[in-house]
């Protein structure tokens, strides 16, 4: 029994150990971390690292901001689709702010849509309508979902939309 113990007691020391190692290390950037991110002021491997620290301890109260500033890190670099990624599991792993929620939102459903993965941006988009309606973020979320849905992806396509109906509408 005292055997058993022991050895939990070592295996909990040295799992205690290894977050500390992990903490300490994104430590020595964390307060870079303010946006808008400065990229020459960050490890080329910060979102990396912020993801890893994000998923391996997905309990720990730095997880959330971590993952939201990886999503950020890949935004400013122009890592689209890898923004959306983290993005989505930001809103699917985290319950972090109303404010951060929206923007992570916004990041998903704006690169998938970008990148033309259309059956993820519609995810995002419904969730910003339905969960922001009365901001205009909500507003136009509705509008993207209804554009989204008659198969009209491109800009051209949707003034040429708004065009037709205008017209059809005003009687010309």
């Amino acid at each position: 029994m005292k055997k058993t113990l022991g050895l939990v007691l070592i295996l909990l020391a040295g799992c205690q150990g290894k977050i500390d190692k992990d903490i300490a290390n994104i430590e020595k950037f964390e307060a870079k971390l303010k946006h808008p991110i400065t990229l020459d002021s960050i490890p080329y491997n910060a979102d990396s690292m912020l993801m890893e620290f994000a998923k391996k301890y997905p309990k720990n109260p730095k997880s959330e901001s971590y993952c939201y500033y990886a999503s950020a890190i890949a935004e400013t670099r122009g890592m689209n689709l890898r923004a959306a990624q983290l993005a989505e599991y930001y809103l699917n792993n985290f319950s972090g702010t109303r404010e951060r929620k929206m923007e992570q939102a916004v990041v998903a459903a704006h690169y998938y849509e970008k990148q033309q993965v259309f059956d993820k941006a519609l995810i995002y988009y419904r969730y910003l309508s339905d969960s922001f309606t009365k901001l205009p973020i909500g507003v136009q979320a509705k509008q993207m979902v209804f554009f989204i849905e008659k198969g009209l992806t491109t800009p051209e396509q949707q003034l040429e939309y708004i065009l037709r109906h205008q017209s059809d509408s005003t009687g010309n």
